[in-house]
């Protein structure tokens, strides 16, 4: 009686690790790892990845550190001149500007510093936008915006280094 069991308990323990097998390989091709490089990549490295395969303008900045005056932004990539904004946020929308970067040159830059006119809140929301040397905002081909959101949180620390979003 008892050998009756043990080809459908085989059969049972087969299944689930096939099971196990591929719902382990589905989560893997759709958790942002990268494959090639065995790295994570965040939803904002992806946002930038998007940014630069969609056209010549992107740019990356993480959270910031609540109560700090400047905004250290990680990328800034421009086919011309132009600048970075920091706008604060009005209705989860970018509303006033209150930093702007020094003239950038044609390419951008890594690790740019963007003083504000004030300091950034705890808990709130801001943009930093790329703008042409005439201060209009960049946009793709399909007229969006390059921008990216950010908030100021206590204990935020962008990276510094260099890195590779």
């Amino acid at each position: 009686m008892k050998r009756v069991w043990i080809i459908p308990s085989l059969i049972v323990v087969a299944a689930i690790l096939v099971a196990a097998s591929i719902l382990w390989s589905s989560r893997a091709a759709t958790d942002g790892t990268n494959q090639s490089l065995g790295a994570q990549s965040t939803p904002r490295q992806q946002t930038f990845q998007g940014m630069l395969a969609g056209g010549t303008s992107a740019i990356y900045v993480e959270d910031q550190a609540a109560g700090s005056t400047t905004v250290a932004v990680g990328f800034a990539v421009m086919k011309d001149a132009g600048f970075v904004a920091v706008y604060d946020s009005e209705k989860g929308h970018p509303g006033n500007e209150i930093g702007r970067s020094a003239l950038l040159p044609a390419g951008g830059g890594e690790h740019l510093t963007v003083t504000t006119s004030a300091p950034l809140a705890g808990g709130e929301i801001y943009y930093a936008i790329l703008l042409d040397a005439d201060g209009k905002e960049i946009a793709d081909a399909d007229d969006n915006v390059m921008l990216m959101s950010f908030a100021a949180r206590s204990g935020a620390e962008p990276e510094t280094e260099a890195v590779q979003p």
